[in-house]
């Protein structure tokens, strides 16, 4: 787990801060919708074709088949985005997606606009 998640589950709170509805907790945390906490939708995995990467795990749920994931393989926590079975990096780190989210410069939107486009 990325250090700044890690203090944040730890001395802020267990999920539900951040963007709208707040992250997903971990085990006994806040649930967003019908998703209890990160482990479980990573047992569950994000994708069962297999295709996303292993340590990639779901952070929040922009609703229509939208989800913002955070890196665990990477102490910075890189972001990604995963639109209709679609995974792409938003490059950038947790941080700064906790700070676009805050005020509002990073939405639904803007990850969209970066989605790849199938040529």
């Amino acid at each position: 787990m990325p250090p700044l998640l890690r203090r944040l589950y730890g001395e802020v709170a267990n999920g539900g801060f951040g963007p709208e509805d707040g992250i997903l907790g971990v085990r006994g945390g806040h649930p967003q919708g019908n998703f209890y906490d990160i482990a479980e939708l990573y047992q569950d995995g994000p994708d069962p074709s297999g295709r996303f990467p292993a340590g990639l795990v779901l952070l929040y749920d922009w609703g229509c088949t939208i989800w913002s994931l955070v890196d665990f393989r990477d102490p910075r926590g890189a972001m990604w985005c995963n639109h209709q079975g679609e995974l792409w990096p938003q490059g950038i780190t947790l941080g700064e997606w906790l700070i676009g989210t805050s005020t509002g410069t990073l939405t639904v939107y803007t990850l969209l606009e970066s989605e790849p486009t199938v040529e």
